[in-house]
């Protein structure tokens, strides 16, 4: 082996290890634990009352944003947030199978699905609840019956660009109801039905997919001073 050859085996070998230091750090980042409080810079997009944070504006029963007609997206766009959603299947009769029950989803930066779906005592695959659409499926199954209030603690980490060019993927994190499902996930692409991948920021997207599926206590926590959009309250 020529000296030239190990300097540089031994070059790239140190930026490999500088890469994934980065992504170790990232996994350790602060993640949104399941219980947590809403913080006081909480960007509330849901509190239980009107739907002006949302076009078009689902109807409001008992205090919940139920699905209708189309998808639903925030004003407000983001770029590296923690997400606190609470979502509730309907009750389907046994006709209803696989991806057509309860079908939905929560869409990070419009761009990468998180599935909601009823996964009740169902199987873990790329399209079960809580699975990185079509990517990575859930760690676990930790679904409720439908009829159940469910929740998702999500932290996301938008795709890194340099020059015009990306040089990271997006990365999440998912507690379903209290359980780690997705964790520091990597997102090579936008996910089917997404928007496409850009270095700006994004809004929540909450998918109508021919279901009634109620939505409530949506709250957002900015990583970043990138947020566009109405005011926190």
């Amino acid at each position: 082996m020529s000296r030239f050859t190990a300097m540089t085996r031994v070059t790239f070998s140190f930026i490999a290890a500088m890469a994934l230091g980065a992504t170790a750090a990232r996994a350790a980042d602060d993640v949104l634990k399941p219980g947590a409080q809403k913080p006081a810079n909480a960007v509330v997009l849901f509190d239980g009352t009107g739907t002006s944070h949302w076009k078009p504006q689902w109807p409001v029963k008992d205090g919940a944003m139920v699905s209708e007609k189309a998808d639903s997206v925030s004003n407000e766009k983001f770029t590296d947030y923690k997400l606190h959603v609470e979502f509730n299947e309907p009750k389907l009769g046994p006709e209803f199978k696989g991806e057509n029950r309860g079908n939905s989803g929560v869409y990070q930066q419009g761009r990468y699905e998180i599935q909601v779906l009823d996964s009740y005592e169902g199987k873990l695959y790329p399209g079960a609840c809580a699975a990185v659409y079509g990517v990575a499926a859930p760690l676990k199954n930790a679904a409720k019956p439908p009829g159940e209030w469910q929740t998702f603690d999500i932290t996301f980490h938008a795709a890194k660009y340099k020059g015009g060019k990306k040089v990271e993927n997006a990365h999440v994190t998912v507690y379903w109801n209290g359980e780690l499902v997705q964790d520091n996930t990597g997102i090579p692409k936008s996910t089917g039905g997404g928007a496409k991948e850009e270095d700006t920021p994004g809004p929540i997207r909450l998918q109508f997919h021919h279901h009634s599926v109620a939505f409530r206590n949506i709250w957002v926590v900015p990583m970043d001073d990138k947020t566009s959009g109405a005011e926190k309250k």
